[in-house]
């Protein structure tokens, strides 16, 4: 679990999901709303709400993981559904998950877990990171056949490992900056 502070003015946007906080509420309460059209998730919380409050910041990064645990159900298990269609593969279950140093894992058995961050990249990482996950159900290492395959389902030779190391090289430029001092507990 990645333990951080959500600040004032907390937000991210990609091409598939903006993320944006207002205090607008009443006291106690915190809605999300998810307009499919513009891709914008605005999560409102209490008019009076204090970001420098210790149990008001554990209270918000919890909603705030259960937001994204939900964009994530309605954003990316429909791409990974599609790409399992279109490259042949099947899977047992799907489970999203605050995962604080993988983006996915593949077990033996066919199951499959994503991380609810992984709404902070572009869409182009997101569908790396599936595509690595479904290759990991045919192949459960990193064997030459391994990359051969997610190769196959990213566009040719050499294409998996580039994408790895670009969504590497957004992830320290774009991604870890909003979580300065956050910590993996």
């Amino acid at each position: 679990m990645l333990n951080f502070e959500i600040y004032e003015g907390f937000a991210f946007q990609t091409d598939l999901l903006t993320f944006r906080m207002e205090c607008t509420l009443g006291e106690n309460q915190a809605q999300a709303h998810y307009d499919p059209q513009t891709h914008l998730c605005l999560l409102r919380l209490p008019a009076d709400f204090s970001f420098k409050d210790r149990r008001n910041q554990l209270w918000l990064q919890k909603v705030v993981r259960e937001v994204l645990r939900g964009m994530a159900k309605r954003i990316i298990l429909p791409r990974l559904a599609t790409f399992a269609k279109q490259y042949g593969y099947t899977y047992r279950r799907v489970f999203i998950k605050d995962l604080s140093s993988r983006w996915g894992s593949c077990s033996e058995h066919g199951n499959i877990n994503l991380n609810l961050w992984l709404l902070l990249l572009p869409s182009q990482f997101v569908d790396y990171v599936l595509k690595h996950e479904l290759a990991h159900l045919r192949h459960l290492d990193h064997s030459p056949q391994f990359w051969q395959e997610v190769d196959r389902m990213t566009g040719g030779p050499g294409t998996a490992k580039a994408l790895s190391k670009a969504k590497n090289d957004y992830l320290r430029k774009q991604v870890q900056p909003l979580f300065m001092g956050a910590q993996a507990s």
